[in-house]
């Protein structure tokens, strides 16, 4: 039998936010190794794209933006966003997601652990070196592999298509002696 529930609370997701979310750190830290920013889609593409921009998409994103360079689980984003909308069935959030990142907001990625992690969608791609010991993640862009493209090109005939590459190993910290 259901239970009875209380009126419904309009709340801001974007004012709880901003006491929420800066309490509850990333599983992984991230480093970037360019210093520049990065602009990153504002969640208005959401209504370009022919989709309504509801309270649940505006409060998925949010967390997802409230710390631009973490990567997120998408239990991690549930969690967050269920902290401000209990009610919110966190299948809904892993809806979402999938929404946001076949829209191209969103970037889904493998950083290990058997599951997937979510960043904000940058203007320009960029992989990830993950430390296998202290699970911290460094961004790094293409220019610094070389020209990895052409000579897998060359080597095997295949052609990279728009994706990341992630590497594991150990981080400087980590491999420091001491």
């Amino acid at each position: 039998m259901p239970q009875a529930r209380g009126p419904a609370r309009i709340i801001d997701p974007g004012k709880a936010l901003a006491s929420s979310v800066a309490e509850m750190p990333a599983r992984s830290r991230t480093e970037h190794a360019h210093d520049h920013a990065h602009e990153q889609p504002d969640v208005s593409e959401v209504r370009v794209r022919g989709r309504r921009l509801t309270r649940q998409r505006q409060a998925i994103w949010d967390v997802l933006t409230a710390q631009p360079d973490a990567h997120l689980s998408a239990e991690q984003v549930s969690d967050r966003v269920r902290s401000i909308m209990p009610s919110l069935n966190p299948s809904t959030v892993y809806r979402t997601l999938d929404v946001l990142v076949d829209d191209g907001l969103v970037r889904r990625t493998d950083l290990g652990r058997d599951r997937a992690f979510y960043e904000p969608a940058r203007e320009h791609l960029h992989h990830h070196l993950v430390c296998e010991r202290c699970d911290r993640v460094t961004h790094i862009h293409g220019d610094a592999l070389g020209d990895v493209e052409g000579r897998i090109r060359a080597a095997a005939g295949f052609t990279l298509t728009d994706r990341e590459i992630t590497f594991f190993g150990v981080c400087r910290d980590c491999a420091a002696p001491g």
